[in-house]
């Protein structure tokens, strides 16, 4: 005889009809509800449980429509649909809510137990189903449970010991049988715990929950673990309420409970054996709360508080048997280490700031660089959360930045640290530097840049005082705000640059302190590397403003006293002497820079500028740096004694100077040189005006070259570089053709064509046809010496077989003249590649020239000694082998044509030297064939034509007359280069002003 079958809540439910029947407004509205409720934007959710509530309010809805709809909620919780479950749990809390807390219904027939009965009914699969609905359903009861739980019907508005039972079995059953829902069950009831108070209600609520754990095994695991701090933070739970049998002391946190904990955190199980959770790709959220509670613990406890060390002794204890050797040791899984990664992530933007040490142990800094060494490491990415969490604690407390460079770089002798981890977590960390905490960085970086303290070889002291100097040039990079409010530079901006600076060019101190002493000594290629990182600062300092620059921190170095302080090399008492008194003129420079205004102050802080440039320059052991010296400590003299008076001389010295940093590959110097060439640039007459224009006109050859630098090239690119990124060099590139072709090209088209390379010259590159030419005639020689033929040639059908070979008397005759002939051979070659050395050599000084050029031309465009510099660059268009060099003066001419416009043009002092410049535009016009030329000739005489008109207007015939003689001339020949664009362009020009 069959069992006989148990009524269920489920029967009780009012049944659905048997027939058909229309669906009415409201269960069209409902089903839209319901349909609402599984959508994945939360706010939809949220605004269609509203609505829910609203449809099943009394008198318009009765207990068994709510009844109807409870059942609806269930079953929706077990839906995989969308975001269904969500948003569910959201309408069923709430509506629980207002039957039986707020407001309440008192005829409602169904009890608390009831709804649990039905919960419990309505999440059991029927009959034989997948593996994933299961899952569902099983999903849909922990959501069942924390409704009933979040809901409070449970506590108001009395506690209902049995019910809270009845769900705190259900949660912990799931938890014991199902392992991977074991912390999605476990986390509802730590929130519970966490929303408890200290009375006697939540000390009841605490003791069913631990119980509940407890009857269930689950008492060990992580998260009741977590729950059971809570209750111990949060309740007045007596002592004897808390499981004896589960912690020493009934404590998770004693001392003597620690070794459990490890096992725990590492197996999910307190007898050290891998349970099912062992597949969890997620770190268990109880650890941050264990941690949390045992620094809180500190922190508040009477017994070990954090100003003690034995506090911070014993949580480093703990990080240790905890996290470091438990989860980052050597025979820990990778799993294991993910979870440790996560667990370390988590809790770095919560501890205080003494904590962070015990945090990043020593086996996890060691696992971290390993794993962010490789991208083929399983960790790779995981590993990159705890730097994503050290960027997060900086940015929200950036006096920790000291703290975490210290960590990162040196405790584990790693200052190439974003390298080693393929990050920017260092260049992110310094970036985020407060201003208060920068002089303390600095101070941190050179005390590891003097004393690395590695017992290593030498080499590897090298490359690692490069990596350190590089985070002076990434401090400098990062933090723009170099000026105070007083214009001076910053604090941390000196030390940096005094500190780099007494690094590249002094030795210690006779009564220097031991730890001011580096150790190792700085070799002679070390210090080459901080001067090139000093380069870098500085450069970079310009750049961003020019006028925060004035070299300051070379008062560190002045030599005061060799004896106390010497120079890292030999200097005779002559140099001596000029140094210290270069020192004086700057004091002198800086008191009268402070007392000028205007245009006489410019030029003083150009002129300290670039006397404290010439001084580095002598420190730096440059071959002209003493001349140059001398040379500008006697300008000054002049200039100090004769203020407003004639400083003609004078200025065209600093010109000269200028000029010749400009002949190095030197970003710094190129930067330095533009802006007190700036400055000067009022003050310039015509005499230094001509020092550019013999630059321009100089050919781009071996022979130009001797010409300009007096049969010496060496200044012009044999510089130091060194092996490190681009931003920190001081070498300069050279810029190429992109970054003006593509505007000088469409600027130069006329009539609709464009500018082709072949138009740029007709300067015919004969040197590597010479160069071809010798070397074959050698070959010949070669040919005859040997008595064979030279390649291609074809053997004559008279001549005898070479079939036998040479004797050795015969090869050693032949000796001298194969040894004369490879000696010639090897200068040939060697004499093409100075030609084509000095032509990039040329090309590249020519470039800085254009600069200089440029600067006068934007600053000084009204000025009529702009227009000498008209033929010169016309000609440099036309002649210029490089491309990007006449596409540069192309674009110089366009501008300085383009910014003198009405006021702003030119008044000549000399008419005649104007006529004859409008003339020598003309009579060149037709030298060169390139497209890019005509256009600049005909937008040159155009604009020297709008200056005369400008002064006279009867000055328009002799203009139109000069234009007629050029197109007659024009007319003539059929072999005439002038372009028509010119006359089409003065036409235009004359019938636009025309009256």
């Amino acid at each position: 005889m069959g069992r006989k079958r148990r009524h269920t809540l489920v029967e009780s439910l009012p049944e659905r009809p048997s027939k058909r029947r229309d669906f009415s407004e409201q269960d069209k509205v409902l089903a839209k509800i319901y349909d609402n409720l599984a959508d994945e934007v939360n706010v939809v959710r949220i605004q269609a449980a509203k609505s829910l509530l609203q449809q099943l309010q009394p008198p318009t809805s009765s207990a068994e429509d709510i009844q109807k709809a409870l059942g609806r909620l269930i079953r929706g919780l077990c839906s995989g649909r969308k975001a269904a479950r969500a948003g569910f749990f959201t309408a069923l809390t709430e509506l629980l809510r207002h039957i039986y807390v707020d407001p309440g219904i008192a005829s409602f027939p169904l009890t608390i137990k009831d709804i649990i009965k039905l919960g419990t009914e309505l999440t059991q699969p029927e009959g034989k189903v997948s593996g994933q609905e299961k899952r569902d359903y099983i999903l849909g009861r922990v959501a069942g449970c924390s409704a009933i739980i979040e809901s409070s019907i449970l506590v108001r508005p009395r506690i209902a010991v049995k019910e809270w039972t009845k769900v705190l079995d259900l949660l912990c059953k799931i938890a014991r049988d199902k392992d991977w829902i074991r912390e999605a069950c476990l986390k509802v009831l730590y929130d519970t715990a966490c929303t408890l108070a200290a009375d006697e209600n939540s000390s009841k609520i605490g003791a069913l929950i631990l119980e509940s754990l407890d009857k269930h095994n689950r008492i060990n695991c992580p998260e009741a673990i977590a729950i059971w701090l809570a209750l111990q933070d949060r309740t007045n739970m007596a002592w004897t309420d808390y499981p004896g049998s589960a912690w020493y002391g009934r404590d998770p946190l004693h001392r003597k409970n620690w070794s459990t904990l490890a096992k725990i955190a590492k197996y999910n199980s307190a007898d050290g054996t891998v349970k099912g959770g062992s597949s969890q790709p997620k770190a268990s959220f109880a650890w941050d709360v264990v941690i949390m509670a045992y620094l809180k613990r500190l922190e508040t406890g009477d017994k070990m508080p954090p100003s003690r060390s034995p506090a911070r002794t014993d949580f480093s204890e703990f990080c240790i048997k905890l996290i470091d050797d438990n989860l980052f040791g050597d025979a820990t899984t990778t799993e294991r280490k993910s979870w440790g990664f996560q667990i370390v992530s988590h809790i770095i933007p919560k501890v205080p700031d003494w904590a962070l040490e015990y945090i990043l142990g020593r086996n996890f800094m060691q696992t971290l660089l390993n794993q962010r060494a490789d991208t083929e490491r399983l960790l790779h990415v995981a590993a990159e959360r705890p730097l994503e969490a050290i960027k997060s604690r900086v940015k929200a407390d950036p006096s920790t930045a000291p703290f975490f460079l210290q960590r990162l770089l040196f405790e584990w002798e790693s200052p190439n640290f974003d390298q080693r981890t393929k990050s920017r977590i260092v260049e992110d960390i310094i970036s985020l530097t407060s201003e208060d905490s920068l002089i303390t960085v600095s101070e941190m970086f050179f005390k590891r840049l003097s004393r690395p303290d590695l017992q290593v070889n030498i080499e590897f002291v090298e490359t690692y005082r490069q990596h350190v100097a590089d985070k002076f040039v990434a401090l400098i990079r990062n933090h723009t705000n170099y000026l105070t409010e007083q214009n001076q530079l910053q604090g941390w901006v000196m030390f940096v640059l005094a500190t780099l600076a007494r690094a590249a060019f002094l030795s210690p101190r006779d009564d220097a302190n031991e730890e001011d002493i580096p150790e190792p000594p700085f070799t002679d290629a070390t210090r080459v590397m901080i001067k090139t990182r000093l380069n870098g600062c500085m450069n970079k300092i310009m750049t961003s403003n020019p006028t925060a620059m004035n070299l300051c921190a070379l008062t560190d170095v002045e030599p005061k006293g060799i004896e106390k302080s010497p120079l890292c090399f030999e200097v005779d008492s002559d140099l001596e002497d000029d140094l210290r008194e270069a020192f004086g003129n700057l004091k002198q420079i800086r008191k009268e820079s402070a007392r000028s205004k205007g245009q006489r102050r410019e030029v003083l802080q150009s002129f300290e500028l670039l006397l404290s440039l010439t001084i580095k320059q002598v420190l730096e052991r440059e071959e002209e740096a003493p001349s140059l010296l001398s040379d500008l400590r006697q300008c000054w003299s002049k200039l100090s004694k004769n203020e407003g008076g004639d400083n003609s001389q004078e200025f065209l010295l600093l010109v000269e100077v200028l000029l010749g940093y400009l002949s190095k590959q030197s970003a710094l110097l190129r930067k330095i040189s533009e802006t007190v060439f700036e400055s000067l640039a009022p003050h310039l007459h015509e005499e230094c005006l001509q020092s550019l224009i013999e630059i321009l006109e100089k050919p781009e050859s071996l022979a130009g070259q001797q010409q300009l630098f007096d049969d010496n090239a060496d200044g012009l690119g044999n510089q130091e570089s060194s092996p490190d990124s681009s931003d920190m060099s001081d070498v300069e590139v050279v810029d190429g053709p992109e970054d003006l072709g593509e505007a000088a090209a469409e600027d130069a088209e006329v009539d609709g064509s464009s500018v082709n390379d072949s138009d740029l010259s007709d300067v015919e590159m004969g040197d590597d046809g010479v160069d071809e030419e010798e070397l074959l005639k050698l070959d010949a020689v070669l040919a005859k010496t040997l008595g064979t033929m030279m390649p291609g040639e074809q053997a004559d059908a008279d001549s005898e077989s070479d079939d036998e070979d040479m004797d050795d008397d015969q090869m050693m005759a032949l000796e001298p003249a194969l040894a004369k002939i490879f000696k010639e051979r090897r200068d040939a070659t060697s004499k093409k590649q100075d030609r084509k050395e000095a032509k990039e050599r040329m090309i590249n000084f020519k470039n800085r020239a254009l600069d200089l050029v440029a600067i006068y031309t934007k600053k000084e465009h009204a000025n009529p000694l702009a227009l000498g510099l008209i033929l010169p660059l016309l000609d440099l268009i036309g002649s210029s082998s490089s491309q990007q060099l006449a596409e540069k003066a192309f674009k110089i001419l366009k501008t300085y044509f383009d910014s003198c416009k009405g006021k702003d043009l030119p008044v000549p002092t000399d008419m005649e030297a104007a006529w004859a410049l409008l003339e020598g535009i003309h009579d060149s016009a037709g030298r060169y064939p390139a497209k890019m030329y005509g256009s600049a000739c005909s937008r040159a005489s155009l604009f020297v034509a709008k200056v005369l008109v400008a002064l006279d207007e009867d000055n328009y015939d002799r203009v139109a007359d000069i234009y007629g003689n050029t197109q007659k001339q024009w007319h003539r020949s059929k072999d005439s280069k002038v372009q028509t664009a010119m006359f089409i362009e003065w036409i235009s020009w004359s019938s636009n002003t025309r009256r």
